[in-house]
């Protein structure tokens, strides 16, 4: 199969991605610009730049890009604060899911599988089973089976962390609560009840930002795990490496994880207040059977075969080749 990628930002690998790595299990792949017979494209740069081929085409994306479409107002708002101006690689927030649509034939977004789409978790394409980027991120283990197998019970010293990278949000925690989501409100007042170890660059207080952040959750018993903005469907890496560490997710996004993930192994904060949030915390921290069985238990019971690789690449390869 010869597969070209088009529209990515700088530092996306053409050789070395979810993509390949999932078509590698059904074909050999060729990388090339020459007459592919797929373009992958995402939501950087020059749409035009899909003119000059005239195979099939393929919109993805892992970020909530649907969230505006929801909200137009955030638009506004980082316009005003001049975060998309600062942040260039934010610019395509502007445009939601629909515009891409109408120049793909066929799309890899995470939410429902329907005619046009193929559901890709976020999670499942930040965590393939290796790239380069990634070496020894979870000792090179395969995820489908970490996350199917007991897990390993590791020495908890500490309560809760926290690791968060957004520069951008500043003091508008308020507006980015009722607008966005509600973590950087969350960690702000469930620090105030008890000491949160923040590893990440917003509001780190350990002194440093975090380097491998799998190694690192596995002293705590708790990991605040909130996605950036809400669908229902958009769950990222932050709730499943958690898992990967034996630490319990205090989870805050989208409910279709738990169609196959286990919901009694994570502190659910959607729809609840900081005290809320901070009790069930406290009453599981108290209970040691209750921390070795939430640390330890599989996360997924059978994993599903829709998300498995071999499937995905069929699904891939019937809609380039087979479909109108």
């Amino acid at each position: 199969m010869k597969l070209w990628f088009e529209n990515f930002p700088h530092y996306w690998l053409k050789q070395n991605n979810f993509i390949v790595d999932v078509l590698h299990t059904k074909t050999n792949i060729e990388i090339t610009s020459e007459n592919p017979d797929l373009v992958v494209f995402s939501d950087f740069g020059d749409i035009n730049a899909l003119n000059k081929y005239k195979c099939k085409k393929c919109f993805y994306t892992l970020e909530n890009i649907h969230f505006v479409v929801l909200n137009q107002s955030n638009i506004n708002y980082f316009d005003s604060k001049s975060i998309i101006k600062e942040n260039p690689l934010l610019a395509p927030i502007k445009y939601p899911f629909e515009y891409y649509l109408k120049y793909a034939d066929f799309s890899l977004l995470f939410y429902e599988t329907n005619a046009k789409n193929i559901e890709v978790p976020v999670w499942l394409a930040l965590l393939p089973v290796k790239t380069k980027n990634l070496k020894n991120y979870y000792d090179d283990r395969n995820h489908y089976k970490i996350l199917t197998e007991k897990r390993t019970a590791f020495n908890k010293k500490e309560y809760c962390s926290f690791i968060c990278s957004n520069k951008f949000v500043g003091d508008d925690i308020d507006y980015w609560a009722e607008n966005i989501s509600p973590r950087y409100k969350l960690f702000d007042e469930l620090n105030k009840k008890q000491f949160i170890h923040s590893g990440g660059k917003y509001k780190n207080n350990i002194g440093r930002p975090v380097k491998n952040k799998c190694d690192y959750l596995k002293k705590f018993v708790f990991n605040l795990a909130f996605e950036n903005s809400y669908h229902h469907y958009y769950t990222s890496e932050k709730l499943v490496e958690p898992f990967f560490s034996s630490c319990i997710p205090v989870y805050w996004g989208g409910e279709r994880c738990f169609d196959f993930m286990r919901k009694d192994l994570v502190v659910y904060a959607n729809n609840k207040n900081s005290d809320e949030i901070h009790e069930e915390m406290l009453e599981i921290y108290n209970d040691e059977y209750k921390i070795k069985y939430m640390t330890t238990e599989p996360v997924i019971d059978k994993y599903p075969i829709e998300y498995t690789p071999k499937y995905i690449a069929e699904q891939i390869l019937d809609r380039t080749f087979y479909t109108t």
